[in-house]
């Protein structure tokens, strides 16, 4: 219940204090549900970069953010009644459909009904714990905060180089770790769901039609890839929501120029700081960024409103960038090495790897060195990803609930069709093939397309609508058209809600009902997570049945001194580690100094030197275990004894931990489900 207050108390006052912001520099010719969009968005990214700078001040607990919060609660109180008043409104016209065509009116309540349920299911998902499925999650988009709150400061954490990505939603999360723990983090990526689904129905509203618009929305938030990071701290989803938020402002000023023959700037103002806050989720933002520049070139906005938008975004961005350049030599850290040879604890052969790494998903993408199988290959990209999904994930999180599905094309493909595409499909076709064919070239990871995806589903939902409406004069094709577009919405929707009521989950008892019943695997489901919400230590239950690491990190928690440091290695799910902690892994980073030391002593009184007096080896990704899967505690320590041997390629770092192992100075405290506690101890 308190994670639930925390998200309303949060999308309150950000929505309220962005309202007034905006109403009092900016004026937006805006329907009330547009302005609460903006005003939340606007908010919110105020309310992270707020924390973003208490963090970089060290002033990163509790009290300051919740001072932070209340400032922002203060500054929205003029709009308080307005914003109350329209909420009861609203409720009231929830069941009144009359401003709609009449044979909407059903299928829009429909939707409306599907989207609640959506959000009720996606309300109880958020308290399932984030376990090894969700592995950047507990690696970084909630790991780092964890480690900044400890240190009551934002550094960068020198052996994980993601801590220098922009950090906006993460600032987000900050505040939900701060005052309710994992829940309060995951509840922003549902209020950033939820603000996308009403997006999309207002822009609906606004360009297209109603039922276009809801069926948008129903369509992108019963996706499983959006429904499942929507209930757990991804960061996806708030980047697509900025980049959309942006994208529609400059429509809205197109539109307004066409119909008043005057630019107006409150809507090119907006649209840079949407895209300035997007720039402060990921590096991936500068695509749209630069993309929504040159449409507005295309389209002939003048050169000093398309100066204004990147002036704006740029300012908004910036100060992530600039962190980077002042602590890590580079704004961009870690790419481009060769631009900047002198970024800390990295190298021209990790960017290579890293580069390696992201470039083996998907399809052979080398424009240069195969033109015309990376065109076959962009042009199936759509088949793909419903025929052989697995290639674009990592195999850790490759689940239904990572699926993109088929519905996008499915609704997109017949708008072809059009005599004439309106000037707002014809737009945002350009901005969803551009990202589409820059993410096939680029990297081919299926949460990557999530930037376009609300983009997408505006298409298919206009198009779906315009299917069922006007398409075709002939009443039996019609009728043809309409069956077909509701079983495909409809089918979409019963198998998410299938995949999370009967859908086993992780853990060794899923895997034997997988083997058993044949059903896929999901990331989310209800029952289990109700379940252990209501068992005693449910929480701990099911981590210790599905993440590997947890009763190590588990141990050290209760058995160590609190300002003890580990190591780990093999291993960078640190986030239920109550410690600060180092990945260990010479690939990594070059911060540990695994090539100034010849022996394992050396490298022991390192550690020591660093307040690191305790290590957790993960043996289940040791080189002698080629499946990678879960092993027992006597082979674990069986592996341990022939720490990387010389049947072994050797690398520096890995020979220096054997040595140090061997050599009795790394003594085991402890084992289990594959991974071991040493404590390090001077000679």
């Amino acid at each position: 219940m308190l994670t639930l207050l925390i998200g309303v108390a949060a999308l309150w006052i950000s929505s309220t204090s962005g309202r007034r912001l905006s109403k009092r520099f900016l004026t937006l010719d805006a329907t009330s549900l547009e302005q609460f969009i903006y005003g939340s968005a606007l908010g919110l990214g105020i309310a992270a970069m707020g924390i973003y700078f208490l963090g970089l001040a060290g002033h990163l607990s509790a009290v300051p953010a919740a001072a932070w919060w209340g400032i922002l609660a203060i500054a929205g109180l003029p709009e308080y009644k307005n914003q109350a008043d329209e909420f009861l409104s609203w409720l009231k016209s929830f069941w009144n459909l009359s401003l709609v065509n009449e044979s909407d009116q059903k299928p829009i309540l429909a939707i409306k009904l599907t989207l609640l349920l959506l959000l009720i299911a996606a309300s109880i998902a958020i308290f399932r714990p984030p376990s090894a499925i969700e592995w950047d999650v507990i690696s970084y988009h909630l790991a780092d905060p964890k480690l900044f709150i400890l240190q009551h400061k934002i550094t960068s954490l020198p052996t994980d180089h993601h801590s220098n990505f922009p950090f906006l939603t993460e600032m987000l999360f900050t505040s939900g770790l701060l005052f309710g723990g994992y829940s309060a983090a995951n509840i922003f990526s549902l209020i950033t769901g939820l603000l996308s689904a009403l997006s999309l129905i207002a822009f609906g509203r606004r360009f297209t039609s109603s039922l276009g618009g809801h069926i948008a929305a129903l369509l992108y938030i019963s996706t499983p890839l959006i429904f499942w990071e929507s209930s757990v701290a991804y960061i996806d989803i708030a980047s697509a929501l900025y980049s959309m938020l942006a994208i529609f402002a400059v429509m809205i000023c197109i539109d307004d120029k066409n119909e008043t023959g005057i630019w107006k700037n409150s809507w090119i103002i907006v649209a840079g700081l949407m895209m300035g806050f997007c720039l402060g989720t990921k590096y991936l933002a500068l695509i749209p960024f630069s993309l929504l520049a040159v449409l507005m070139a295309v389209r002939r906005i003048p050169f000093k409103y398309i100066g204004m938008y990147l002036t704006t975004g740029v300012l908004i961005g910036s100060p992530w960038y600039i962190k980077n350049f002042l602590l890590m030599n580079n704004p961009v850290y870690p790419f481009y090495y060769k631009l900047f040879p002198h970024s800390k604890y990295w190298s021209l052969k990790r960017g290579l790897d890293y580069s390696a790494e992201q470039n083996r998903f998907g399809y052979a993408h080398s424009i240069l060195k195969s033109p015309v199988v990376t065109l076959r290959g962009m042009l199936e990209a759509p088949w793909q990803l419903l025929a052989n999904a697995q290639k674009y994930y990592n195999s850790g999180e490759y689940t239904f609930s990572a699926l993109i599905g088929g519905a996008y094309a499915a609704f997109c493909f017949p708008i072809f069709l059009y005599r004439r595409l309106p000037r707002i499909i014809q737009d945002l076709s350009f901005l969803v093939l551009a990202q589409i064919g820059l993410w096939f070239l680029l990297s081919q990871v299926a949460r990557y397309l999530i930037q376009t995806l609300p983009l997408a589903a505006f298409l298919a939902g206009s198009s779906a609508a315009w299917m069922m409406k006007s398409a075709f004069p002939k009443h039996l094709i019609r009728k043809i058209l309409i069956g077909a577009s509701t079983a495909v919405i409809i089918g979409q929707c019963l198998y998410l809600f299938i995949s999370f009521l009967l859908f086993p989950t992780g853990g060794l008892e899923a895997m034997q009902l997988i083997e058993r019943t044949g059903l896929p695997p999901t990331a989310i489901s209800l029952t289990e997570g109700i379940q252990t919400l209501i068992t005693k230590n449910g929480n701990e239950k099911y981590l210790t049945n599905t993440l590997d690491v947890f009763p190590a990190e588990q141990w050290i928690n209760s058995n160590t001194p609190l300002k003890s440091g580990v190591v780990l290695y093999d291993e960078t799910r640190g986030f239920y580690l109550n410690r600060y902690y180092l990945w260990g892994n010479g690939e990594h980073s070059s911060y540990i100094p695994y090539r100034l030391y010849n022996n394992g002593k050396d490298l022991s009184n390192w550690f020591l030197n660093h307040k690191i007096q305790y290590a957790i080896i993960n043996l289940n990704w040791s080189p002698d275990n080629t499946a990678h899967q879960r092993i027992g505690d006597e082979q674990a320590l069986t592996l341990l004894s022939l720490w990387f041997d010389s049947r072994h390629v050797h690398s520096k770092w890995r020979e220096l931990v054997g040595e140090a192992i061997q050599s009795g100075q790394w003594k085991v405290e402890y084992v289990r489900h594959g991974c071991a506690v040493l404590k390090i101890e001077r000679e």
